[in-house]
């Protein structure tokens, strides 16, 4: 059964200046943004539905299993281009979420993480990133 392309963005910019945090001065990070996330559209997400992954890029991702649901949530996806996705989002006991993920595009290596109090942040670099990194 084919899935539905739900209307949205899962990943929402809100314009919230981050540059200098910590999290956003890690090596190779090309840009860092806080976001929203559509919580109502990622649970209303069946097997095969596909969403705009963040306003900033065009690709979609496909929820490709049955996320597991509890104290934190798992949510597993394929990209458009064939790449993989993943969040995992907490809701916090005073409100908001806290999320952790990733999502690999051919260009692109996506990370989320949480600053904590609800907020979180979407950064990228290049996807040859990490080639040829030296131990």
């Amino acid at each position: 059964m084919a899935g539905v392309l739900l209307v949205g963005v899962l990943l929402q910019t809100d314009n919230t200046n981050v540059k200098d945090n910590s999290v956003c001065q890690q090596a190779g990070i090309e840009e860092c943004w806080m976001f929203t996330l559509d919580v109502s559209a990622l649970e209303k997400m069946k097997v095969d539905d596909e969403i705009k992954f963040t306003d900033k890029d065009d690709f979609k991702v496909k929820l490709r299993q049955t996320p597991t649901l509890g104290a934190s949530s798992n949510y597993q996806f394929h990209t458009t281009d064939g790449q993989e996705a993943s969040l995992q989002v907490r809701t916090l006991p005073e409100g908001g979420v806290s999320i952790y993920g990733s999502a690999h595009t051919n260009q692109r290596i996506y990370s989320i993480e949480s600053l904590g109090n609800g907020n979180n942040v979407l950064f990228w670099r290049k996807a040859d990133y990490f080639n040829n990194m030296i131990d």
